[in-house]
């Protein structure tokens, strides 16, 4: 008895279990659809909102591309109309909208009946060609001809008077000399004369040889002594020297 009593616990517990785990693969299969079914209708809500903001847009567009039209239209009315009926009152009717005179038109009747003045229109236009025949581009044309004064002798100028070419003459003003400068003028320094080199009694009375240094063994003291010595010796026969011997 106790074995089956065991037996059947577990086949009921597993049998629980069993359907623990289909309940909970249930509940998770509905979870899913669930959020399945929100993305969607997110994605479908955006999508929807993205639509209508391009259609407002395009309506945007579309309304101001309209109220431009109808403005230039109506500013092209008013243009016109301004043109045609308010500027012939302000000019009289003698000048356009660009300030220029208008230029009127002869019709065929007209240039007919004024064929008669052609004939002196030719004939000023040839006296005009014979007389500027004769000009020139150098030639200034005169703003108006000369005005003579009455009681007033012409303005005459001195010649001109072109400078000689060769020496120029500097005049130099009469300042009173200084007194060193009138003795250098009167008293005309003489040449320096050069003498003639002449050796030095020193080197005269010298004898040709030279003192040799002390033969033997040397100590400190004497080889300085010896430096000593024959450096004044050089020095006294550099001082003897003169600027050509040097």
């Amino acid at each position: 008895m106790c074995i089956r009593d065991r037996v059947r616990r577990k086949l009921k517990r597993e049998k629980e279990m069993e359907e623990e785990r289909r309940r909970q693969e249930e509940e998770d299969e509905r979870r899913m659809q669930k959020e399945l079914r929100r993305a969607e209708k997110k994605h479908k809500k955006a999508e929807k909102a993205r639509q209508e903001a391009t259609l407002r847009a395009e309506m945007k567009k579309d309304v101001m591309l309209h109220a431009a039209m109808m403005m230039k239209g109506i500013k092209d009315d008013w243009i016109n109309k301004w043109k045609s009926e308010v500027l012939p009152t302000l000019t009289g009717g003698r000048n356009d909208s660009k300030g220029k005179e208008k230029v009127v038109y002869a019709s065929e009747s007209d240039y007919h009946s004024d064929g008669s003045d052609d004939g002196s229109d030719t004939r000023v236009t040839q006296e005009l060609s014979i007389k500027t025949s004769g000009l020139c581009l150098t030639e200034k044309r005169k703003r108006a001809e000369d005005v003579v004064l009455e009681n007033n002798p012409p303005m005459e100028l001195p010649p001109k008077r072109t400078p000689q070419r060769g020496a120029v003459k500097s005049y130099k003003a009469n300042l009173p000399m200084t007194r060193a400068r009138q003795k250098r003028a009167r008293t005309p320094t003489p040449a320096k004369k050069k003498t003639p080199v002449k050796t030095p009694l020193s080197k005269m009375t010298m004898s040709p040889l030279k003192k040799s240094p002390p033969s033997g063994r040397l100590t400190p003291t004497s080889r300085t002594l010896a430096r000593l010595r024959y450096r004044d010796a050089i020095m006294c026969e550099l001082k003897d020297c003169n600027a050509d011997e040097l």
